[in-house]
């Protein structure tokens, strides 16, 4: 868009703000992960920022996009060094799960923060889960229709649907006495194959 000219928009948030190659909270899509393929590792000396705040610190480059950086805050560099190595020069060509966390602070001020998926504590924490929940309540078991003989005169009409005992076909060219495709015990299109 050129300048003075006004047009609709939709899309996220962060699409309203001043162009920026670093992606914030706000570029984010809400509820799910974006994969992307590092670059390079970045390091920055006073790097001028939003609202004329100059940052100093570490980064990401991504190979996708137009807002294809990423600053790195201590959390995120520790992901990153339990995903692959301390080593920034093995990042490249790692790829990575990348979300807009809400709860991210920046000093004092809940801003929101791109977050690195950390797939290994997802899966510990999920295990921790799983161990602490009870188990699961037995399924009931369900009654299977023996002794019951089946009707050959099945309608979807029938007050009183039949009650498969295992042995009827379902489908066209399955003879009487094999076996039938949903099991003994349900009601419905059941019955010998009319001939």
């Amino acid at each position: 868009m050129s300048s003075g000219q006004v047009e609709n928009y939709t899309g996220p948030s962060g699409g309203l703000k001043a162009d920026s190659e670093w992606l914030g909270f706000e570029d984010m899509p809400v509820g799910r992960d974006v994969v992307v393929t590092i670059k390079t590792a970045l390091i920055l000396d006073g790097v001028p920022m939003q609202q004329g705040h100059k940052y100093s610190g570490g980064g990401l480059e991504f190979e996708e996009g137009k807002k294809n950086k990423m600053l790195l805050n201590s959390g995120n560099r520790r992901i990153l060094a339990g995903l692959f190595t301390t080593d920034t020069g093995q990042w490249a060509g790692k790829r990575i799960a990348i979300y807009g966390d809400p709860t991210v602070m920046f000093g004092r001020k809940n801003t929101g923060g791109v977050v690195i998926r950390d797939k290994a504590a997802d899966a510990m924490r999920q295990r921790a889960a799983d161990i602490a929940a009870p188990p699961p309540e037995p399924e009931p078991e369900e009654e299977t229709g023996a002794g019951v003989e089946p009707s050959s005169e099945f309608s979807l009409d029938n007050e009183s649907p039949t009650i498969c005992d295992g042995t009827w076909g379902m489908s066209e060219g399955v003879s009487e006495g094999e076996a039938c495709e949903l099991g003994a015990g349900h009601t419905g299109h059941c019955g010998p194959k009319d001939e």
